[in-house]
């Protein structure tokens, strides 16, 4: 079964783009062909990665043709846009459009210890809650007014929807500014790391593998099945007349 893996919360700096790149290379690296659609205008975009514009409500064509093409695709979306795609995804009937070209939807959530960000959390459980699988990413990022993760309704809210939870591994300041100096922010190093100095790539690589190993707790809801994926056969879409070739 193929995946589309929405990273999401509401509320910037919470790492969505890490976890987004992240996830779309540890797909890559088993060698899954997986499609990075970003939603921000104004961030910069590498070389296999699409541009989706959900505050102009995305047609559902546009996810038919990126799941026809390809085994996977992680979808990060932009802060705020929360709501609009919320709207796109129960009147175009998303996850039921997906079930039918045997794609499995999985939400990412992205949290630190901070009250906009849970807030953003529960956000999503409230809009999204049994509407797909979910994954909580607590990530090692500063906070502006600090609550805790494991005592908050957020934690709550995700529980009840039996939500896996990872930790992303922290990350080491003078990786950061290394990074930085550079002109580049972690989550665009990352897609490009091979283009860095070999003691950043292998600083910034051991943390990546750190990562991935976390996310392997989650990985029947990241990985697509390759043996699903390998059958014979087309699949055809009442939508659109599209045919998945596996």
């Amino acid at each position: 079964m193929k995946k589309l893996i929405i990273v999401l919360n509401n509320v910037e700096g919470t790492g969505k783009s890490t976890c987004s790149r992240g996830i779309n290379e540890l797909l890559i690296g088993r060698e899954f062909q997986s499609t990075l659609l970003q939603t921000d205008p104004n961030e910069p975009r590498g070389e296999g990665t699409q541009y989706l514009d959900v505050g102009e409500k995305p047609d559902i064509s546009e996810f038919i043709e990126v799941m026809d093409s390809g085994d996977a695709a992680v979808l990060d979306l932009n802060s705020g846009t929360i709501e609009d795609f919320g709207e796109f995804f129960f009147e175009c009937e998303l996850a039921d459009v997906m079930t039918e070209l045997e794609v499995q939807i999985t939400f990412v959530v992205p949290v630190v210890d901070d009250v906009r960000s849970l807030e953003g959390a529960r956000n999503v459980a409230e809009i999204f809650g049994g509407a797909a699988d979910f994954i909580v990413v607590t990530t090692p990022i500063g906070y502006d007014e600090y609550e805790k993760w494991e005592t908050s309704e957020a934690k709550k809210a995700m529980d009840h929807l039996n939500a896996i939870e990872v930790a992303m591994p922290e990350i080491e300041e003078s990786m950061i500014e290394e990074i930085e100096e550079r002109g580049l922010c972690l989550s665009l190093a990352i897609e490009e790391r091979w283009e860095l100095p070999r003691f950043l790539l292998n600083e910034l690589q051991s943390w990546l593998l750190g990562f991935h190993g976390e996310l392997e707790a989650a990985e029947g809801l990241l990985v697509p099945d390759r043996s699903a994926l390998e059958k014979n056969g087309d699949f055809k879409s009442a939508y659109d007349s599209v045919a998945l070739r596996s």
